[in-house]
């Protein structure tokens, strides 16, 4: 007959190894989640940014600080989680920056010059709820966004329409609004 004096030595290798690490890699995947989380709010704050600028460059007025200011606004407001800080909306800024407006004329070519493209960098400070303790540091999380206002068959400007509600077929007769 055989001894069994190794009896149990499964269960202390299981505890000893197999647990510590799969607790090592969950908390790796909880902050990388929280991380991916950031990322998509970053970008989210850097389209509505961009979009809110570009919607300043009217052909009319063609406002560049105007359009710098509502984007740095609409970032500062649609900041949530209130961990980016204020972009920068000082004129001559490098669109590849953190934290930055930028307008520019660089999505239409052939426009003299037109005011055409807002470019908004955002910088999120994140956080880490495990990763601190295996000495990781939470990164910052970035996104870059460019709107353009114009259209390609024509480059100058949006052109603006009317709908006449009493002769279109858009409208029931009788809608006033």
């Amino acid at each position: 007959t055989f001894a069994h004096p190794e009896r149990g030595q499964t269960l202390l290798v299981f505890a000893l190894l197999v647990v510590p690490v799969t607790f090592a890699l969950g908390a790796v995947a909880v902050d990388m989640g929280l991380w991916q989380s950031e990322r998509r709010g970053a970008q989210k704050d850097a389209d509505f940014a961009a979009l809110a600028g570009a919607l300043e460059l009217v052909p009319i007025t063609q406002d560049e600080q105007a359009a710098r200011d509502e984007a740095a606004a609409n970032a500062d407001l649609n900041d949530d989680a209130g961990n980016a800080p204020t972009l920068s909306t000082a004129p001559g800024q490098d669109p590849n920056a953190p934290n930055v407006v930028v307008v520019g004329t660089d999505c239409f070519p052939g426009t003299d010059g037109r005011l055409d493209s807002v470019i908004v960098n955002v910088n999120h400070v994140s956080r880490t709820f495990f990763n601190q303790f295996f000495g990781i540091v939470a990164p910052d999380i970035g996104a870059h966004a460019r709107a353009c206002i114009g259209s390609i068959t024509n480059p100058e400007h949006p052109r603006p329409f009317i709908i006449d509600i009493a002769t279109s077929p858009c409208f029931a007769a009788g809608d006033a609004n």
